[in-house]
């Protein structure tokens, strides 16, 4: 099935997001640290976790070490070389096309300081049904993230419904988009931070991508080994290819959400944020 308007809304969403918390919080943080052999989920590859993931992968970031290498037994090598096929960010992962337990592997990257993830669960789900791990703040695991483990900071992004609204005669509406961002802190002041900087996002722009112009490939890594947001978002903006941000609402903040918070970590600090979108043209089949 093709990609239809949703589809490039939420994904164009994502990288947005993403670049917004990294550009306006200075929300990362650069570290080194070990790679450790895991269970691939790719057939014919190898798969090597770092400790903490996600890793900041944009190279607009201005002081943002962006990992496009390793490091193997301490000499550096680039995609192409020993069987090295790039770095996914999104898990914190170097994938390989050959084994490579023998050696160390190792590297400089910036890790995020509120991961990124879509979701279509619940908040209930995600609250209380889902468990989580603090990511550390220095390198201290001997092995990698577990892929299935979920850390915190993050940030859920879920499209939450909406409805097209006449506009003008002749077929023109106003597509509206409702997203909700959910956030899990690991303090009040970052969760007031992040809170601070997508509130100020309204009444802004927010360009649009098409399903091929996203960055990563199948195997989550970079498809030409470098990505720089701001350049491509200017080329969408010029092209009036974008969306705008109508309203940003963020609700009254309540640490006791259901007559289950008992089963809240409580050393997880959450808010909601809603998003509601617009974008004016013919979407009628």
């Amino acid at each position: 099935m093709i990609s239809q308007n949703e589809n490039r809304i939420i994904s164009s969403f994502l990288l947005w997001l993403d670049n917004k918390i990294l550009t306006k919080g200075a929300a990362y943080e650069n570290i080194s640290g070990r790679f450790y052999p895991q269970t691939s989920q790719f057939s014919n590859y190898y798969v090597y976790n770092a400790p903490f993931a996600q890793f900041v992968y944009d190279s607009s970031i201005s002081g943002a070490t962006i990992g496009t290498g390793l490091y193997l037994n301490s000499v550096n090598i680039t995609t192409g070389q020993s069987g090295f096929l790039g770095i996914n960010t999104d898990r914190g992962q170097a994938i390989f096309s050959t084994n490579q337990n023998n050696y160390v592997l190792s590297g400089y990257f910036a890790i995020k300081d509120f991961n990124i993830m879509l979701t279509s669960d619940t908040e209930e789900t995600i609250l209380f049904k889902t468990k989580y791990q603090l990511r550390p703040k220095f390198p201290q695991m001997t092995t990698g993230v577990c892929t299935e483990c979920r850390t915190y900071p993050m940030i859920y992004v879920r499209e939450d419904g909406g409805t097209n609204e006449p506009f003008a005669l002749g077929g023109a509406d106003t597509a509206i988009y409702n997203i909700r961002c959910i956030i899990l802190a690991d303090s009040l002041y970052k969760l007031n931070a992040v809170q601070g900087i997508m509130r100020n996002t309204v009444r802004t722009l927010i360009p649009l991508f098409e399903a091929s112009e996203m960055p990563f490939n199948s195997l989550g890594i970079l498809k030409s080994g470098t990505y720089n947001y701001t350049g491509a978002a200017f080329n969408k903006i010029n092209e009036n290819n974008y969306v705008f941000i109508e309203k940003v609402k963020i609700p009254r903040r309540t640490q006791s959400y259901t007559v289950d918070n008992k089963l809240l970590n409580s050393d997880i600090f959450f808010n909601f944020i809603d998003f509601e979108i617009s974008q004016v043209g013919d979407f009628r089949c």
